[in-house]
């Protein structure tokens, strides 16, 4: 009996020692949790947006390193979670998924496809989410979420007061079937119409599309002065233009010189465009943000649009987060956060939709020039 005793009784004092153990391990791993800001990242790495993806997240991670060097947000260090999410919205609702599980304060999502599918389960799971690269309005299906990207009607209103100061007053459009085409097809209808300038053709196509002559051929027939081209990439349409001699002067938004494709090919001669001032060489912000990241990221053939918008993006959350630490009032507080001022200019984080600042430009002579 005595030795039973002695047995139970060395058992407890083992299992009471575990137990401690155990309380100490949940304790740090709680307080390692509470220093730390957890970000998830959803960001197209592979598949049609990668060209898009790689130069924003350049710029996140730039931020990043740049911020944890300098002590993280009141003394907490960041944690980044990136997972690729294709530009797709089946790998939207995957990533969402992948990110929940790391329990992050606040998720970072880019893309309209991606970031529309995943909008709904973030909303459901009380993640805020701060969506860049995006035009389709997230805003309108999650109400804990906010925009830092150029809106389709920004992009429009550049456009036709370019158009208008060309003198063209007749137009045809071709569009991606995407929620970012679709988005930006309504942003421009709504202005060309309310400008006066005539739509004469209107064609949209498939993301597999390879062949454009058919489209394109319908939109010449109604005898048009201007394309306006809205694509995730615009390079095959305008080689088609350039193949065939066309008249026609073309339009494309920030996304070609975000994703540094006007760069990569000589089709963009002559091409109107929108950029951002850090696009625009020789400007402050451009001189700024060059030397900046010098040595971290390729300079060659790069416009710095998207590697700006990412790094901006990053310090944006800091900022908001920085005001009000509390991931829950994150919306709240970006709403009426005022003046930012990034590497890509001044933002106005003002509303859930702040808009990134934009010049309407032109591509001439393998040169970024804004419209005067």
């Amino acid at each position: 009996m005595y030795i039973k005793k002695g047995l139970s009784f060395s058992c407890m004092k083992y299992l009471s020692l575990c137990v401690v153990l155990f309380l100490l391990l949940i304790s740090c791993t709680q307080k390692e949790a509470q220093e730390t800001i957890k970000i998830g990242v959803s960001v197209p790495l592979t598949g049609s947006g990668a060209h898009l993806g790689a130069p924003y997240f350049q710029g996140v991670d730039f931020a990043y390193k740049e911020i944890n060097a300098q002590g993280g947000i009141n003394g907490k260090k960041l944690e980044l979670f990136v997972e690729d999410n294709q530009n797709s919205p089946k790998e939207g609702v995957s990533v969402f998924h992948a990110l929940e599980l790391r329990h992050p304060d606040l998720i970072l999502s880019t893309m309209s496809t991606a970031t529309m599918s995943m909008a709904p389960l973030a909303k459901e799971a009380g993640i805020p989410v701060f969506a860049s690269m995006i035009y389709a309005d997230v805003t309108a299906v999650n109400d804990n979420a906010v925009i830092f990207f150029p809106t389709a009607k920004q992009e429009a209103k550049l456009a036709v007061d370019d158009m208008k100061k060309n003198n063209i007053n007749k137009v045809g459009v071709i569009y991606i079937n995407s929620e970012y085409g679709k988005a930006s097809m309504e942003g421009f209808v709504v202005e060309a119409k309310s400008r006066g300038i005539t739509i004469s053709a209107v064609e949209v196509f498939d993301g597999d599309l390879t062949d454009y002559s058919t489209p394109i051929l319908k939109i010449e027939k109604e005898n048009p002065q201007a394309i306006y081209i809205i694509a995730i990439n615009t390079v095959p349409i305008l080689q088609h233009l350039k193949s065939t001699d066309s008249e026609l002067i073309a339009y494309a938004n920030v996304v070609s010189i975000g994703g540094n494709l006007i760069y990569q090919s000589e089709v963009f001669e002559g091409v109107h465009l929108t950029a951002p001032p850090v696009s625009v060489p020789a400007s402050v912000e451009n001189t700024n943000f060059r030397s900046k990241i010098q040595g971290s990221i390729p300079l060659e053939k790069n416009t710095l649009a998207y590697n700006a918008l990412g790094y901006d993006s990053l310090y944006a959350i800091v900022a908001v987060l920085k005001k009000n630490p509390n991931a829950k009032d994150f919306v709240k507080t970006f709403s009426g956060y005022g003046v930012f001022k990034g590497a890509a200019g001044e933002y106005n984080l003002e509303g859930r939709k702040v808009e990134m600042p934009l010049y309407p430009v032109v591509f001439k002579d393998g040169n970024i020039h804004q419209v005067q």
